[in-house]
């Protein structure tokens, strides 16, 4: 994200700079034209009815190039740092969906046990373990679960999440405990105690 910034400021900086060597343009036009106008000044005898219909055929001319510069300009910078924020936006919004996703109605699990990691997958779901812990369910009904929330229909996994779901269904799951005390500390040692299912 850091870098889609930095790169958005870049081209805003390019675009600015055109935008004002555009303008200094504009401004050596305006300048002749002040020129000329304090020369019509020492000289009133000058067709009038001439000089203003070309001043209004230049003044047409700078109209437009100043609508098209304003085009350039949305184009080039209000455009997309619209477009980047929408997209920000959007992304907060599936973010924040995907962290109340448990509270909604008619979601299968109980959002106690429900714990949001965020990634490289959204859940861990520790399926009736509340229910464990008061007595309503059996050991034997718990369940861990990997749950992974998509907000858009034709969202799919990720590389990463692929190889979760691969890992999980082909039963690479461990259970370890790791026991810090002094006496480990005091040798540098660390005790693993594993449990496949």
């Amino acid at each position: 994200m850091n870098i889609t910034i930095i790169t958005l400021l870049l081209i805003i900086i390019v675009l600015l700079i055109y935008y004002i060597k555009k303008l200094e343009t504009i401004s050596v036009i305006e300048r002749h034209h002040r020129q000329e106008i304090n020369a019509l000044k020492k000289d009133p005898y000058k067709d009038m009815n001439a000089l203003r219909a070309e001043k209004n055929k230049e003044i047409q001319v700078l109209e437009e190039r100043l609508k098209n510069l304003q085009n350039e300009y949305y184009r080039g910078i209000k455009l997309p740092i619209k477009q980047a924020l929408t997209s920000s936006r959007n992304a907060f919004k599936r973010e924040i969906g995907e962290i109340f996703c448990p509270f909604h109605e008619g979601f299968p699990y109980h959002s106690k046990d429900c714990t949001f990691i965020g990634n490289p997958i959204d859940y861990i779901i520790f399926n009736n373990l509340d229910g464990y812990r008061d007595g309503e369910k059996n050991i034997e009904d718990i369940e861990i679960i990997f749950f992974e929330v998509k907000t858009i229909h034709s969202a799919h996994l990720s590389k990463v999440q692929k190889a979760i779901k691969y890992a999980v269904e082909n039963k690479k799951i461990k259970f370890k405990t790791y026991q810090y005390d002094e006496d480990t500390i005091n040798k540098g040692k660390t005790i693993l105690v594993e449990k496949y299912n």
